[in-house]
């Protein structure tokens, strides 16, 4: 069944990156783009795919951030395909599968909830810098820092971050995975750090 999975999320992506390939419009809640899926390595490059993707290919991409209050994609993943002979149909993504559907009532039902989660979602120059940042990560200044106290940055690039002194960024910096980082902040807003 993998196999068979593989095989057709392969071929589609050939169909992207044909002479004239389909348009591609992703709506994309943020936290689904950040959950790491294969491990660090693979996600960061399933990420930096969807940049190369965005920046010179057929797909505009919205990601709606993880502090929006658009909740238009609640009912999960859903795709519209044109097909020549049937028109506009709906594949709606489940556990159980992934049926078409082509009843006018839910294809213009979901057509509006894609609308409205265009509308939610940053715009594509937005969201392809929001990508490189996951791929690059940012450095953020502690928000505990001040002129006359010790000062920390953090950089959190998918699933690493990493820590350094503001004031001297020649000591170098402190690694830590995603699950390190989470267990540091805990501890340090339990007064254990």
């Amino acid at each position: 069944m993998i196999e068979g999975l593989v095989r057709v999320r392969t071929e589609r992506l050939t169909e992207l990156t044909r002479d004239d390939p389909p348009i591609l419009s992703i709506v994309a809640y943020e936290s689904a783009i950040r959950r790491p899926v294969g491990g660090p390595a693979v996600h960061q490059a399933q990420v930096r795919h969807l940049v190369d993707l965005a920046e010179g290919g057929p797909i505009t991409i919205g990601i709606i951030s993880d502090g929006s209050r658009c909740a238009a994609l609640s009912s999960g993943s859903f795709r519209f395909l044109e097909l020549r002979d049937q028109g506009t149909v709906l594949r709606v993504d489940h556990s159980a599968g992934s049926p078409v559907i082509d009843a006018e009532v839910e294809v213009r039902r979901h057509e509006a909830l894609f609308r409205s989660a265009l509308v939610g979602a940053d715009t594509p120059e937005k969201s392809v810098e929001m990508l490189r940042t996951m791929i690059e990560g940012d450095r953020e200044k502690s928000s505990y820092s001040g002129a006359q106290f010790e000062c920390v940055e953090v950089r959190g690039a998918l699933n690493n971050v990493d820590v350094r002194d503001s004031k001297d960024p020649s000591l170098g910096h402190l690694a830590f995975t995603g699950n390190e980082w989470c267990a540091v902040l805990t501890d340090v807003k339990a007064g254990r750090l």
